[in-house]
Order: structure tokens, then C-alpha cells, then sequence
């Protein structure tokens, strides 16, 4: 078989299961692109997508044997959905754990014990908010949104925004103090 005409799934489990290393090329050729294009669906930048894929093929390596998919494309697909998401999730995670710095200086030194208050009290500041600056707390630190897609939500300058954040920290760290929280 010439290295331009395309193996059949069957074929190239044949290979994984003969641990040839012509696999992962073979799997390549036949569904790497439809692959890419779901990874990078998913994470929209070029270098993730890539990197999930390359981590397919070492979790299609390390799987097959003793897994032998009805469809290769269905179980390749599936894994490099997974890994995706997984990547955006813990980009997420890596992203929301820099806005908590941010907010850090409001909730610093919370000790252990009052951290389970901490989101009944965060409700009740919240609740005492107006509609716009709870949207503008939450956008920047449940969803982690930019200030500068925060002020295209709100129509306010970035300044603005930056400004309602800084108030909002320090109110918050005066209300935590006054429900019995030391900060």
C-alpha cells in the first residue's frame, strides 16, 4: 500500500493492535484533520487544538489494545472532544485563580471555618447591589469576563468598570468585617 492512499479503520487498528508505529500515522492521515477541527471548535486557538491532538494519539496509543472501537473515528473523536474540554476547563480554572488574586485583597485572610459562610454573605452583599454592579461583579468574577468586555456589556469606559470593581472589593471587605468575618 503506497504511503498517498488512505487506510481503512480496520486497517489501522490492525496496526495499533500489531503495536506498529505506522499507527499514529496512519490514524493521521486518515482522520487527524476532522479531529483538529474539533479540538480546535472547541478551544479556538490553533496551539491548544494541536496539543490536543498530539495527546490523542498517545491516549489512542496507549488504549488500543486492549480497547478495539466499534468506530475509530467515534472513539478518536470522543477522546479529543474530552481533551478539549478538559483543556478549556482548566484554562478556566488557571484564569478564574488569577481574578481571586484580584479579589484577594478583599478576602485575604479568611480563616477555614468562615469560608462556608462566605458564599451566604456574598449573596446578601450581592442582594444589596444595584442591578449593574452585581452584573459587572459577577461578569468579572463568576465568568471571569474581561473589564473591557465588561464595558461593552455595560457601556460604561473601562475606567469605570475598573473603578466600580475596586469600590465593590473594599465595601465587600468592610461588609465581611461587619458580618464577623476578620479580613
Amino acid at each position: 500500500m503506497s504511503k498517498t492512499e488512505k487506510q481503512t479503520e480496520e486497517e489501522i487498528l490492525s496496526l495499533f493492535f500489531e503495536r506498529q508505529e505506522t499507527a499514529i500515522e496512519a490514524f493521521a492521515a486518515y482522520d487527524g484533520n476532522c479531529c483538529y477541527r474539533i479540538a480546535y471548535g472547541i478551544t479556538e486557538n490553533k496551539e491548544s487544538a494541536e496539543e490536543c491532538v498530539d495527546d490523542l494519539y498517545l491516549q489512542l496509543w496507549n488504549s488500543i489494545p486492549p480497547e478495539h472501537p466499534e468506530s475509530l473515528r467515534a472513539y478518536a473523536c470522543k477522546i479529543v472532544r474530552n481533551l478539549a474540554l478538559n483543556l478549556i476547563k482548566k484554562q478556566k480554572t488557571q484564569k478564574r485563580a488569577a481574578l481571586l488574586v484580584e479579589l484577594d485583597e478583599s478576602t485575604a485572610d479568611i480563616p477555614d471555618a468562615d469560608v462556608s459562610e462566605l458564599g451566604e454573605i456574598l449573596d446578601t452583599f450581592l442582594a444589596e447591589q444595584p442591578r449593574v454592579r452585581v452584573l459587572i461583579f459577577m461578569r468579572r468574577y463568576y465568568y471571569s469576563d474581561s473589564v473591557a468586555h465588561i464595558a461593552k456589556i455595560t457601556g460604561y469606559d473601562e475606567n469605570k468598570v475598573s473603578r466600580i470593581l475596586s469600590k465593590m472589593r473594599k465595601e465587600l471587605k468592610k461588609y465581611l468585617e461587619r458580618g464577623g468575618i476578620k479580613v
